[in-house]
């Protein structure tokens, strides 16, 4: 097994609720996504209280080609949805997770070497129907080198 596989660990999430902004992104373009987190941006730091940042994709409606991005908050319980965005609700669930700290146009890459590589390498399985996440911490920018540092999550059986 490859050091980047084995470089991961397993998490359960419990059911959990998000507050943000979607957009459709077919043919598996992201090319809207940067300007929606510069829409959700404020809410960010708005103050509402959250439990953290994520950008989630899932399958498009009927399995057509691409995906769907939220950027959103994890809501903390009892925590009234801000105006201006949507309420998504997410099952429990395991997943796989591995660090990133690149640059941001690097993470089409890393997801599709996770999806294509890493998780047969790792002996795991994507759950049915897919769902990965970018967690976002409180440090996530590195200002200084031009790079992220987040987790990716990926869904798995």
């Amino acid at each position: 097994m490859d050091a980047a596989a084995q470089n991961h660990r397993i998490e359960e999430l419990p059911a959990w609720s998000g507050a943000g902004l979607m957009i459709d992104c077919p043919d598996f373009d992201g090319s809207g996504i940067a300007a929606l987190w510069e829409k959700f941006g404020p809410y960010i730091y708005g103050g509402t209280e959250h439990d953290g940042i994520f950008g989630v994709s899932l399958p498009l409606p009927d399995n057509a080609p691409g995906f769907r991005y939220w950027a959103l908050m994890r809501l903390r319980s009892g925590t009234a949805l801000p105006e201006g965005l949507a309420r998504v609700d997410f099952p429990a669930g395991r997943f796989a997770i591995w660090h990133f700290h690149e640059h941001p146009s690097q993470l089409p890459l890393h997801f599709q070497d996770i999806y294509n590589k890493r998780l047969t390498a790792a002996g795991l399985k994507s759950a049915s129907p897919w769902m990965s996440m970018e967690h976002y911490g409180p440090d996530w920018h590195d200002e200084a080198a031009g790079r992220f540092k987040l987790d990716l999550w990926i869904a798995i059986v």
